[in-house]
């Protein structure tokens, strides 16, 4: 098994909501959540936006190959939006 950490951030909608859907898909579908950080608004970085992002990390226990982890967490990016 190994660690995995992944950084998490929205900037659209219901922003606390979209952080914990995305943490919950990420259990369903990629491994255990071991640990989730406070979630934390930081200002857009290397754009210009009027919207403030809602940011979070998380490590997780998975069975996945690294190729696998990306391309769940990449089809849960998409799911969501």
């Amino acid at each position: 098994m190994a660690k995995v950490y992944l950084g998490l951030g929205t900037n659209l909608g219901d922003k606390e909501q979209n952080l914990r859907d995305a943490v919950q898909k990420i259990e369903e579908q990629v491994g255990k959540i071991v640990s989730l950080s406070a979630f934390y608004v930081t200002a857009p970085w290397g754009f210009s936006s009027d919207n403030s992002f809602l940011n979070a990390a998380v490590c997780v226990d998975t069975e996945l190959a690294p190729i696998d982890v990306l391309q769940r967490t990449q089809a849960i990016e998409q799911e969501l939006g």
